[in-house]
């Protein structure tokens, strides 16, 4: 882009040229229609590098905003991630757990989570097609217990618990080392 100022210079000389030059390939008509359009064109550059620099402040002035409701939404998300993820250290270490997440009664044992974990079972149940046993192993996932406590609870062998893992992993579209961040995330939106 040439700069503003040259571009002066260079209408400046051109004028001088025409004014001064010779009338008859030029009448006084053509010479002031040519100057009002040069006068257009120089209004409309200084217009547009104007209204660049305007827009340039004002995406400048957008992109702080964002950034700052971005950290603030990040601040709010961490936030309720630590207090469920107190929630479920506690009822991990309350004494009777094992006994109230009775795997024989799944509706029972729902319902107790249900009431202490923002209704994530039924964010499982929402987000795709899983079995009980696989909504099981999330909740116990979700709770960060061992793979050997999943064992005895669940009753089933340890590469069981691995293969079921994975599977249900899969179906959450994550990994199963990122299985209990994405439990916990989809406890905490609403």
């Amino acid at each position: 882009m040439i700069p503003l100022n040259s571009f002066i210079e260079n209408i400046h000389f051109l004028l001088r040229d025409i004014w001064e030059g010779d009338e008859a390939w030029l009448s006084a008509y053509w010479r002031i229609t040519l100057l009002c359009l040069l006068v257009v064109t120089i209004i409309l550059l200084a217009i547009m590098a104007y209204r660049r620099k305007v827009l340039k402040r004002e995406s400048h002035h957008f992109s702080i905003q964002k950034d700052a409701f971005h950290k603030q939404q990040v601040s709010k998300n961490e936030q309720a991630l630590k207090q469920f993820e107190q929630r479920c250290d506690a009822i991990r270490h309350s004494s009777n757990i094992k006994q109230d997440l009775c795997w024989g009664n799944y509706e029972e044992m729902c319902h107790i989570v249900n009431q202490n974990l923002n209704f994530l079972p039924n964010k499982i149940k929402a987000s795709g097609d899983f079995s009980e046993r696989e909504i099981r192993l999330c909740i116990l996932v979700a709770l960060d217990f061992s793979y050997i406590d999943i064992a005895n609870l669940l009753p089933y062998a340890l590469s069981g618990v691995g293969k079921l893992k994975f599977t249900t992993a899969k179906k959450l579209g994550t990994t199963v080392r990122d299985m209990r961040k994405t439990l916990l995330k989809m406890a905490i939106l609403e």
